[in-house]
């Protein structure tokens, strides 16, 4: 059971914010990597999952 107290203390803004910059950051840091790939990698194509 959730207390009614402690969630008005809870500001959703700042927890949008904090949650989209961590996310932002998370998914970013492989954009701004300068590492080649090494030769042996190949291009497997797209990937779909079996239809059952």
């Amino acid at each position: 059971m959730v207390k009614l107290s402690s969630m008005k203390n809870f500001d959703r803004r700042k927890f949008i914010k904090t949650t989209s910059l961590s996310a932002a950051f998370a998914s970013s840091s492989n954009l701004f990597s300068n590492r080649q790939r090494s030769p042996d990698q190949k291009y497997m194509g797209d990937f779909a999952a079996p239809k059952t």
